[in-house]
């Protein structure tokens, strides 16, 4: 009787201190994006580097803001100081690929900043000019370009190239 009573304790401590892992987790993500709202990167970074080895126990929805938040803090510090855009594309490249994976874990703005950065570092990446195809395009982020009807106004743009390089079939069509 008295063996089943400690197996049945050591099980709840166990459960216990399970639970209090992953919200000391979730506490640790929550802190390292207080301070990259708080524009302190380098503290925001330091959270999130001790969170790495553990980002498996989190959730899909807070492992895709853990990588959207990692992403961004490295691709705000990047500069001569840091050199750390390949960090940023990797990170973030991650979270675009989690939002398709677990839509609604970023919110639109999010959504938007890590498609904006990763179209910006992709482009240096690749040595591309701005009005360059990209080379890598992730689908949240195509996704968020036709609702925001940025697909529709390239579409427009190329008919317009179109007919100026082509005038004579322009008169055709007109006169049709």
């Amino acid at each position: 009787m008295r063996s089943g009573r400690t197996l049945t304790t050591i099980l709840g401590l166990i459960f216990a201190s399970l639970l209090s892992a992953c919200a000391t987790y979730q506490t640790e993500l929550n802190q390292g994006i207080k301070y990259y709202e708080s524009n302190e990167h380098e503290k925001s970074l330091a959270i999130f580097r001790v969170l790495e080895p553990d980002i498996d126990s989190l959730k899909p929805d807070e492992r895709a803001r853990y990588y959207y938040y990692r992403g961004m803090t490295d691709y705000r510090l990047n500069n001569e100081k840091y050199d750390v855009s390949a960090d940023a594309r990797h990170w973030l490249s991650l979270a675009a690929v989690s939002e398709a994976d677990f839509p609604n874990s970023l919110t639109n703005r999010q959504i938007s900043l890590m498609c904006e950065a990763l179209g910006e570092l992709n482009r240096k990446a690749y040595n591309q000019a701005a009005s360059d195809a990209p080379v890598v395009e992730f689908k949240v982020c195509k996704d968020k370009a036709i609702e925001a009807g940025v697909e529709k106004k390239e579409e427009d743009d190329k008919k317009d190239k179109d007919e100026e390089e082509n005038p004579k079939q322009k008169k055709k069509k007109s006169s049709e």
